[in-house]
């Protein structure tokens, strides 16, 4: 998957498969962000679009980021 070819996993649910996809997206993130010296920082913004085939499996891999606004004071 690092070389850019294609990729095919068959396994029981529960060993790994989305993680399997993930890891290599997140590691090519951060090394993008470490190479790049004009790289900014933009939590507003995605970074990367991850489909997938339903709602079970969209909840396993979603991202939560805290809402900064929420936790200050009314």
């Amino acid at each position: 998957m690092m070389q850019g070819r294609s990729l095919l996993l068959a396994a029981p649910t529960g060993s790994g498969k989305t993680l399997a996809y993930v890891l290599p997206l997140m590691q090519q993130l951060k090394e993008h962000e470490a190479s790049d010296s004009t790289f900014v920082s933009r939590p507003d913004r995605p970074r990367a679009i991850i489909l997938v085939p339903s709602r079970e499996l969209a909840l396993q891999v979603t991202v939560r980021r805290t809402n900064s606004r929420a936790s200050e004071p009314r």
